[in-house]
């Protein structure tokens, strides 16, 4: 009796169709073990984040921006930057990023400072694995209104204005002239109608002076500044130069009532100069 069970021991060990069934709580288990598995699966794919190839390109020539550092920043909530990661293109201007949670919803834009120091932003970031960040789609030409042959501003300080709701120009950013006197932007909403408007100083007096509108991308010519007026002050019974003397210049309008313009201060030759817009073309002054 005791080698008959025996033999049946092993025979049930041996037999793959004599293991119990798992029982219905055992089932549950698996099921849950199963759903958990997959919960974390896709936890740790979004912890991995997408990878996005980034292709930085100049937008005039459409060649890439080689050696250049790219800085991806995540969106928050509130619509804040929050710093996330740094790379440089390499020889084809290319970047390569992990996004975490791109897919899952989570914003990301670009920023890249490859001309005048100006920080330029990109797009959202699409969850695509590949992602064109062109720079220099608005090209202003800066130059030296003050000189025969307006030759470029080089190196010249430039504040970047955008039209406000209430009609006002708010400040946006800053930027400086390349050796060409060239500005290359990307201006946000530029071709959705937000307006821009450039302000440079006058190599004259270092009054600020104004862009028109710029309201689209493209190529776009700043002359800063008017030829000169000297202003020479002396005295009128000794005819002897009037050092450290104010000047005011006046605009006058349309009815004749003067607008303060500026105002200068006289040199050790009793001269002072102005830069004054539209001199000679209809608009009218009077110094006091």
């Amino acid at each position: 009796m005791l080698d008959l069970n025996f033999r049946r021991s092993q025979q049930w060990l041996r037999s793959d169709t004599l293991v119990p069934p798992a029982s219905g709580k055992r089932a549950s288990h698996s099921l849950l073990l199963i759903l958990l598995l997959n919960i974390l699966l896709l936890v740790a794919a979004n912890a991995f984040g997408s990878t996005v190839t980034v292709n930085l390109i100049d937008a005039q020539t459409n060649q890439p921006i080689t050696q250049n550092r790219i800085t991806a920043y995540r969106i928050e909530a509130d619509g804040s930057r929050d710093w996330y990661a740094r790379q440089t293109t390499d020889e084809t201007g290319q970047v390569v990023f992990d996004l975490e949670n791109l897919e899952g919803g989570t914003v990301y834009v670009l920023r890249s400072k490859a001309y005048n120091g100006f920080k330029s932003y990109s797009v959202p970031i699409p969850n695509q694995p590949s992602f064109d960040f062109v720079l220099g789609k608005v090209r202003i030409a800066l130059t030296n209104g003050s000189v025969d042959g307006l030759p470029p501003l080089a190196n010249a300080e430039v504040g970047i204005k955008r039209l406000a709701e209430d009609g006002k120009y708010d400040w946006f950013g800053s930027a400086v002239t390349d050796e060409a006197g060239l500005l290359r932007l990307n201006l946000p909403d530029i071709d959705n109608g937000q307006v821009y408007k450039l302000r440079a100083k006058s190599t004259v007096n270092q009054a600020s002076k104004y862009s028109e509108p710029l309201t689209s991308e493209g190529d776009f010519t700043f002359v800063v500044g008017n030829k000169p007026l000297s202003v020479n002050l002396k005295d009128a019974k000794t005819l002897n130069a009037l050092p450290a003397q104010k000047i005011t210049v006046y605009r006058l309008d349309e009815l004749g009532k003067r607008k303060w313009h500026s105002s200068g201060v006289t040199d050790d030759t009793g001269v002072v100069l102005f830069d004054l817009d539209g001199l000679g073309s209809g608009e009218s002054y009077v110094l006091r």
